[in-house]
């Protein structure tokens, strides 16, 4: 997504990390582990997206950071309930529904 930014403004692109991946079907770690850690990233990714729109002072990077939160914030909660789902997190305390309480 930022990537067309700096290419029509003519700057380098980062290294992409795909150079990193293998071809081992392996997992040096766990399956809840490793979805873990890929929330946490997710959750600090939404912090950083959310300071660079705070900081931007053009309104198409400004954009793009809006886009690229809402979308790591929908799948940080994807992770979520998808470690809920394994029994992998517990569910946290929710609130009361009121409108059965009332019935």
């Amino acid at each position: 997504m930022f990537s067309s930014l700096l290419t029509k403004d003519n700057l380098h692109l980062p290294k992409s990390c795909e150079t990193e991946v293998t071809n081992s079907n392996i997992s040096p770690f766990s399956d809840p582990l490793m979805l873990l850690q890929t929330g946490f990233f997710f959750g600090v990714a939404v912090t950083y997206y959310n300071a660079a729109l705070i900081a931007s002072m053009r309104a198409d990077i400004s954009a793009h950071c809006e886009k690229a939160a809402l979308d790591s914030l929908w799948i940080y909660s994807r992770i979520g309930k998808d470690m809920i789902d394994n029994q992998w997190m517990e569910q946290p305390p929710q609130a009361d529904d009121r409108k059965r309480l009332d019935d």
